[in-house]
């Protein structure tokens, strides 16, 4: 008794559409298919053909929910990817900045000498390129 439940109003109104196409089908062609092509063989006919329907029904659904589960996939695919493209940007620009610092110690902006030079703001300008902040500011 588990699997019984009642059609749903969907299901019911589905199922007069279907209802419609067999009556046409079944005064076009199919009462010549069975012998006597009565309202006895009609009964069957019509059982046979709602479970095909059905089963053709459940077949599109199933196909419209793994084309959802797809799209789903994909736009998750394409977020992931331009989140990977922007931390790669991210990266490279700390880099650049990193590089900067990197220039401008080479130039003397520290004011290495013999006698030493000034590590604090070299190292503070380096913790700030690493840490995504703009050295070059």
């Amino acid at each position: 008794m588990d699997k019984c439940k009642p059609y749903t109003q969907a299901e019911l109104d589905q199922q007069a559409i279907w209802a419609d196409e067999f009556d046409q089908w079944w005064e076009s062609e199919g009462q010549y298919h069975r012998a006597g092509g009565d309202d006895y063989c009609r009964t069957f006919a019509w059982w046979a053909w709602l479970s095909r329907e059905q089963s053709r029904q459940a077949e599109l659904d199933q196909a419209y929910e793994d084309i959802e589960t797809f799209a789903q996939a994909y736009q998750r695919e394409c977020d992931i990817k331009v989140q990977i493209a922007n931390e790669l940007k991210e990266k490279d620009k700390r880099i650049e900045e990193v590089l900067f610092v990197i220039a401008r110690a080479k130039d003397g902006y520290y004011g290495y000498s013999n006698d030493g030079g000034d590590t604090d703001n070299l190292v503070f300008d380096f913790e700030k390129a690493l840490g995504g902040n703009n050295a070059n500011s």
